[in-house]
């Protein structure tokens, strides 16, 4: 583990982002696998992009732990498999909004301050 490391930081951010928002996603709709990898792109305007190898695991995540339950249904000739939001899903969604909805606020007033501090201290030096 290097802390030192943005990979590091932005690594541990894209796991709890894309569980935030796969249950946002999942919290308006019934939604598969390939929806979800759209959807969550387009809800989170491009900034979280996962992939099938991210997408799939974290619904693992959220099936074991009864956040997520799946359904398959048939679809023109195929058989899909379609997750939604059980009622412990429904509160985690609402828990993570009003957690989000803390820190991001107090981290983006933070990131601005110490940015700007660092860039003052930069012209000093």
């Amino acid at each position: 583990m290097k802390l030192e490391s943005k990979t590091y930081w932005d690594n541990l951010l894209k796991k709890s982002i894309t569980k935030f928002f796969i249950l946002g996603v999942l919290y308006d709709r019934k939604c598969h696998g390939y929806g979800l990898v759209s959807l969550v792109r387009s809800s989170s305007c491009g900034t979280c992009s996962p992939s099938f190898g991210t997408i799939y695991p974290t619904l693992r995540t959220l099936l074991d732990g009864g956040y997520v339950k799946l359904e398959e249904v048939d679809v023109k000739k195929r058989r899909r498999k379609v997750y939604s939001l059980t009622a412990r899903g429904i509160r985690a969604y609402r828990a993570a909004l009003a957690s989000f909805g803390e820190h991001v606020s107090l981290l983006s007033n933070v990131c601005v301050g110490d940015l700007t501090r660092i860039a003052n201290k930069l012209k000093t030096d």
